[in-house]
């Protein structure tokens, strides 16, 4: 029984355990290099994990096709589609913006260069960077903005660096709250139709 207690106690501790995430875009005049590290590892961007796993490669056989095809009857059998669009689509944007709240933005780093087409647009930017900055830096713990237009040319050329952290407590919590929103209970009905049609 200890080693029970001891274990879920060890877990509760994890999922509070907020997980750092850096997040990088470099661009210059021949290259754009985006990156994402979350604990030290590389998901996107040079030297990512995904690149030394090889996965082996299944020809998709008759049943999965099947498979998907029921998915699709089955919720056509649920909703109507617009009315399915409609829940996918407030669904989706509550689990973002939950998301987007329980992240805590560590740091922020930008440098470089911006500029438009039209010199007026770059001086507009100008105006907004400067509002957006002062922003920043009060809700930001360390907030480096550092960013010049250029007249000249158009486009980003510099680098931001975003690092973040998130619970996975907090990841937990969304998504099944997202869950408990979608009606499942008319998904599992419509499951039910199907399998005896």
């Amino acid at each position: 029984m200890g080693y029970l207690a001891g274990f879920f106690i060890l877990l509760l501790l994890l999922l509070l355990v907020p997980v750092p995430f850096r997040a990088y875009l470099r661009r210059d005049e021949t290259e754009t290099e985006i990156g994402l590290r979350v604990i030290g590892l590389n998901l996107v961007g040079e030297g990512s994990i995904f690149k030394w796993l090889k996965l082996p490669k299944r020809k998709p056989s008759r049943k999965k096709k099947r498979e998907g095809r029921n998915v699709l009857k089955l919720l056509r059998l649920s909703f109507r589609e617009e009315e399915l669009a409609k829940r996918l689509a407030v669904l989706l944007f509550e689990l973002i913006n939950d998301l987007l709240a329980s992240l805590r933005i560590k740091r922020l780093d930008a440098r470089g260069s911006y500029g438009f087409d039209d010199p007026s647009l770059t001086g507009s930017a100008l105006g907004l960077l400067w509002a957006l900055k002062a922003g920043l830096v009060s809700h930001i713990e360390r907030a480096e903005v550092d960013l010049l237009p250029d007249f000249r040319r158009s486009g980003f050329f510099g680098e931001v660096n975003l690092c973040l952290s998130l619970r996975p407590v907090d990841l937990l919590a969304a998504t099944t709250k997202a869950l408990f929103k979608f009606p499942v209970t008319r998904l599992i009905k419509a499951r039910r139709r199907l399998r005896q049609a």
